[in-house]
């Protein structure tokens, strides 16, 4: 017997096809496996939010295993969370209210550790020519200037948000 949480078995509406493998092709551009970006597409458009691993394997034509794998991943990049449904001891799945904060969180993290990487190499070459220097200035120079940006464009995302929920 199927849960009010659990639809039947059947292939998705096109446009939702469409989206979810749209998704999965885009992540597996930035490296990562396409059912991860089939599995974040779905969550991001699935009702009722919260999703079974079991209910996402069907959905997505995919083994729980894929599945209940690539939840584990997507949940490290802090973009879905596992969730429990009242009355029912399955792990669900759904996208994280603070997703794209956090996403942006990761990316801040990896910028600042290649911003110490380039002045580490900068020190390295302290006595080398400028021109040997300019390669890792410009990308001192440019990773210091996104951090500083995409800082404060966080920053005023998040206060304009409270603006906008109160």
């Amino acid at each position: 017997m199927k849960t009010d949480n659990e639809a039947e078995s059947r292939p998705l509406p096109p446009g939702d096809s469409r989206f979810v493998e749209d998704m999965g092709i885009s992540l597996e551009g930035m490296g990562l496996p396409r059912v991860a970006g089939r599995l974040l597409g779905w969550l991001l458009i699935c009702d009722p939010p919260e999703q079974s691993a079991g209910h996402l394997a069907e959905a997505l034509r995919a083994s729980t295993g894929s599945i209940s794998t690539n939840a584990r991943l997507l949940d490290r990049h802090g973009l879905i969370e596992r969730v429990g449904i009242s009355g029912d001891r399955r792990a669900h799945y759904r996208i994280r209210d603070d997703a794209w904060i956090s996403m942006m969180h990761e990316q801040l993290v990896l910028m600042r550790q290649w911003r110490g990487l380039a002045q580490e190499g900068l020190a390295l070459l302290s006595d080398r020519p400028a021109a040997q220097r300019r390669r890792l200035t410009e990308m001192s120079t440019f990773l210091t200037y996104m951090d500083q940006e995409m800082t404060a464009a966080t920053r005023r995302y998040r206060e304009e948000k409270e603006t906008n929920d109160e």
